[in-house]
């Protein structure tokens, strides 16, 4: 089997945040092609840009799945889409933290990504995404404690 990590370009990997923007609004690939060469860059090949389509696809059909598991069960990693950049655990997931802004009082949407070796149930990789994001809030250049709200897995990826 080969690797994604092998069978995508590079220029399909430094712009696979346009490709996975555009696959969630529900873009053609005439319309994110547009959008690379917006930025400034040249176009990619339409048949590499289609492979990152096709991932890009994989990765955003993981987050109703990985929604819809059960809090005490733990995803099947057959489901995971194979990650196309080296990852130094066998697994990652993003997880949207929502949470209150106790200076403006608005509503917030953060991400942070939960890295493990283990496969972790829904409850165990929300309850670790919430350590992260406390632990990490000293970094942060707002120096004021974030209301947290809820977390939500979004994707996943397993290793190569």
């Amino acid at each position: 089997m080969v690797s994604l990590v092998v069978a995508l370009s590079t220029r399909v990997q430094s712009n696979m945040a346009i490709i996975r923007g555009g696959v969630s609004r529900g873009l053609t690939s005439k319309q994110i092609q547009g959008l690379i060469t917006e930025t400034g860059q040249k176009t990619i090949r339409r048949t590499d840009l289609l492979k990152g389509i096709r991932y890009a696809k994989g990765v955003q059909d993981t987050g109703p799945y990985l929604r819809s598991v059960r809090r005490d069960l733990r995803p099947n990693p057959a489901r995971l889409p194979t990650s196309i950049a080296p990852m130094t655990r066998a697994y990652r997931f993003e997880v949207r933290i929502d949470d209150t802004n106790p200076l403006t009082g608005a509503r917030e949407s953060n991400y942070v990504t939960v890295r493990t070796d283990n496969l972790l149930t829904p409850e165990e990789l929300e309850a670790e995404a919430e350590r992260l994001w406390n632990e990490g809030q000293s970094r942060r250049e707002d120096r004021y404690k974030m209301v947290f709200g809820t977390a939500i897995m979004e994707t996943g990826a397993k290793r190569g």
